[in-house]
């Protein structure tokens, strides 16, 4: 299973801190709020803070950022 950084990173600000699946077991996928936001303003050239819930309905708008990423 392949999990996008975006959404590792959506999933954070959503209160998911932990992931079961390898490569993290348990650990966090962030170490702060701040490199969550930084990952997501890196890889989609937008900036919605910590705002999880302005990110979640600009990722729905906005799928081609996902597949641009992979093609990369």
């Amino acid at each position: 299973m392949r999990i996008h950084p975006i959404s590792l990173a959506l999933r954070y600000l959503k209160g998911h801190r932990t992931m079961r699946a390898a490569p993290f077991r348990g650990g966090q996928t962030f170490d702060s709020t701040e490199d969550a936001v930084d990952t997501l303003r890196q890889l989609t050239g937008q900036d919605f803070g910590a705002d999880a819930k302005r990110w979640g309905a600009w990722l729905r708008k906005n799928r081609r950022v996902y597949a641009t990423y992979g093609s990369q």
